[in-house]
């Protein structure tokens, strides 16, 4: 958090004052993370969340986030767009770079399409804009002309899967693929 700034007197390290300025800085944004806690034990989530309070703490009046969301469980990302939107309600300007337009949608005010690094389109009010218009402004071509889809039958069922458990699931899972289906999975690494 104070890394180039410490709390010194004559070269010594305040450390009480030094916890009590953490203590301040997180205070609201990460009440759960103990200042002595390294911060290679902290999950990503919380790594975000110390990082906001430093540049909260040097005074920040504009925080650019850079897919901010790309490895944050549900719960953490609610927890971070409600943060965003607690500094935008306290003045500061939000930089909110992202390619997942719920995201988009969720949070932002205005938003700027850039395709290739050059500027497309600027929309100031996201009430008026759809997915589609936001789509065909990134990839240069409305999306019916990029995805044919068509609606197909729904094939037998070639897969049945029922109750699976394995290392990592916290869960059983069930599903079903049918035949001449994509079935997607994902998930995040780790």
């Amino acid at each position: 958090l104070f890394l180039g700034h410490l709390p010194a007197s004559f070269g010594l390290i305040n450390r009480s004052e030094l916890r009590q300025k953490a203590l301040n800085c997180l205070k609201g944004l990460a009440d759960e993370i103990d200042p002595q806690t390294k911060v290679g034990r902290l999950s990503l989530g919380q790594r975000q969340l110390v990082e906001i309070a430093k540049a909260l703490s040097r005074g920040a009046h504009v925080i650019a986030f850079n897919e901010p969301t790309s490895s944050l469980s549900a719960r953490e990302i609610d927890r971070l767009m409600a943060i965003i939107g607690r500094l935008r309600d306290e003045g500061k300007v939000v930089l909110y770079v992202s390619h997942r337009m719920e995201e988009v949608f969720r949070i932002c005010d205005a938003v700027t399409v850039f395709k290739d690094g050059r500027y497309v389109r600027t929309f100031d009010d996201m009430s008026q804009l759809t997915h589609d218009q936001l789509v065909t402004c990134m990839v240069g071509r409305d999306i019916q002309d990029i995805y044919d889809y068509r609606h197909r039958p729904r094939g037998a069922v070639a897969l049945k899967v029922d109750g699976l458990l394995g290392p990592g699931l916290r869960e059983p899972i069930s599903f079903e693929a049918h035949k001449g289906e994509i079935l997607g999975l994902f998930g995040l690494v780790g």
